[in-house]
């Protein structure tokens, strides 16, 4: 409320006892008009969609001969080292064969296909 129509209304009695106020004041005791917000259209941009590269095969080649181990339960590199190539102590050269798949030589998952050394 306006200082105006505080005054009118607390000492006059308001604008129903005093009618002439609202003729002079015509603005008195109505609320002022609130400038409207402009809209702003929220654009997103689209995610880029990098196409994967396609994996060539790996030529075959005395230094890329190598066969595939799938992991199971209880597997460990150093395991599969001691059961398929004799020495638990190789398990190094199959995780320098795997780096693309294996981040962390003790943690191997379930399912894995390693490349395992001829």
């Amino acid at each position: 409320m306006s200082t105006l129509g505080f005054v009118n209304v607390y000492n006059i009695g308001g604008f129903h006892s005093n009618p002439g106020i609202r003729e002079t004041f015509p603005t008195v005791g109505v609320p002022a008009p609130q400038p409207e917000e402009p809209v702003v259209p929220v654009v997103t941009p689209e995610p880029e969609v990098t196409p994967e590269p396609e994996v060539a095969p790996e030529p075959v080649t005395e230094e890329t001969t190598y066969r595939i181990h799938t992991v199971v339960r209880g597997d460990s590199l150093y395991r599969i080292a001691r059961n398929l190539l004799g020495n638990g102590n190789r398990w190094g050269e199959i995780f320098e064969l795997n780096r693309d798949i294996i981040r962390n030589p003790n943690l191997i998952h379930i399912g894995w296909q390693l490349r395992i050394p001829a």
